[in-house]
Formats: C-alpha cells, structure tokens, sequence
C-alpha cells in the first residue's frame, strides 16, 4: 500500500500529519510502515530518526540513478522495530530537469512493484506547492489533499486540486484524488464546508490543538508526547480509515473480569 500527502502550499501541516501517520500505522499493523519524506523542505522525517544517522542518498537520488535499489535509501526508526524512513535530498523535481524522465517512470513503476511484494505501508510526504512532481505522485498512487479552513491555505488548495485535474484528465483520469484531509479545525461541520468547497471526499478532520505546537517546539512527534491529545484520536481514526489496522483502546475494568469468570 501506497499512499501521498500534497498540499498547494506550505503550512498546512502536511509534514506534521505524514510523520504522525506513519508513527500510528505502524503501532496499528506489523507490516514494515516507511515514511518517504519528498518534501526537501519538510522536517517530518527528523522525528522519526531521533539522532540516527540519515543514509548518504535520499529519495531523488534513488529516482534518478539506474541501479540503485530503494533499501539503499530506507533507515530504520528509533521509535518503533517497523518503522522505517527514507529522507529526501536538497533538490527537486521540476519541469525540465530530468535527464531521462523515462528512468524515473521505470524507477516509480518498479518502486511500485517492489512494495507490492513486500506488502509495506508507505506514506510519501509530498513537497509543497505546484510542480510537475505532484502529477506524477497524485497519478501514480493513492493521494490525498492536506490542507486547512484558512482562506490563504483554501485558495491555495483550489487552484492546486483544478490545476492537477485538469492534467489528469489529459490521461483519460477524472478524479486524481481519493479526498481531502483537512487540519486545524474547531469542528466537523467546518471540515464538511472545506471539503465540499474542493468537490473531494471529507477523509479525516484533525482539530486544532495545543499539544501539536507543543510537541513540534520539543522536536516530538505529537501521538507519541500526547497520546490521548484529540489530534492523536483523530490521527488513529485516519490510519484505521485508510487500512492500517484498528486501534483497540477498551480495557475490560476488573468487574468486568470477575464477571466473565462468574459466567463461565
């Protein structure tokens, strides 16, 4: 399984949601969870290495050398034995600045097919912004638009989501996107008039809360410094959501325990 995160610009919490995500999955299934941070910009991936040291090629690297595999580019987490990242490099993928788009095509289609082997979970943490690098991860895997209720963030996010489906459709695509996540909100109904505005299919409202600017100034990953933080929940219900697995928070009290043994 393979997902992206994009966003059409920077500061909807994209980076924060990929790495919670990928920190939650990989509490919720004992599948190998792989967080591929492709946002140069982003940090996300540094929560989840806590001091280990970053391989010496990223994600760039790896689409555009011939012979090399991804493992090389894949670290192991310190916060859980299944989780894993791979960084990205300081460059992009812009119009243009491949030497051989048709090694990239075969890199992604063999990535694709690798993972389809190894029945991993990964999760691309997409750059920022509008360039030719979103059409390929919005065509090629299962994607969804991170954005919030702010006017700024929401102008952005259209003008991203018709410029998208407009190239889409010149591939016979009419619906690029499986739905939108949006983040920082005070309430569902405020996430529904987002996702109605965009035309896409609400996948998960995440409440604004204290506890993200908190763990984010401590270099923590929100689920993990704040557990039971409304973010956290709402991050547990989108891992369920897309398949990761089902989180089991009830505990039988001891009542209950002797009753059940009563029973019997």
């Amino acid at each position: 399984m393979i997902i992206s995160l994009l966003s059409g610009k920077g500061g909807t919490g994209k980076s924060t949601v990929s790495a919670n995500l990928a920190y939650v999955a990989s509490r919720l299934t004992e599948k190998r969870v792989v967080l591929v941070g492709a946002d140069p910009a982003s940090r996300s991936v540094e929560f989840l290495i806590e001091g280990r040291d970053l391989p010496e090629y990223g994600w760039i690297e790896y689409l555009t050398t011939p012979e090399m595999h991804f493992e090389e580019i894949v670290v192991q987490s310190a916060l859980a034995e299944n989780l894993f990242v791979a960084y990205s490099s300081r460059e992009r993928i812009l119009h243009g600045e491949f030497e051989d788009p048709n090694l990239v095509a075969e890199k992604i289609s063999r990535f694709k097919g690798y993972i389809a082997k190894t029945g991993d979970v990964v999760i691309i943490d997409c750059p920022a912004g509008l360039a030719v690098d979103h059409l390929l991860y919005a065509l090629l895997f299962d994607s969804y638009v991170v954005t919030t209720p702010a006017s700024a963030d929401l102008a952005g996010t259209k003008n991203f989501v018709f410029t998208i489906e407009r190239e889409a459709a010149q591939y016979g695509i009419s619906k690029p996107f499986k739905g939108v996540v949006v983040n920082m909100v005070r309430g569902r109904g405020e996430a529904e008039a987002v996702a109605e505005e965009l035309a896409l299919k609400l996948i998960a409202a995440l409440p604004a809360s204290p506890e993200v600017e908190k763990a984010t100034a401590r270099r923590r990953l929100v689920a993990k410094a704040y557990s039971r933080s409304s973010f956290t929940q709402a991050i547990y219900e989108l891992a369920s959501k897309l398949g990761f697995g089902e989180r089991h928070t009830k505990r039988r009290s001891f009542l209950d325990t002797l009753l059940n043994l009563w029973r019997r």
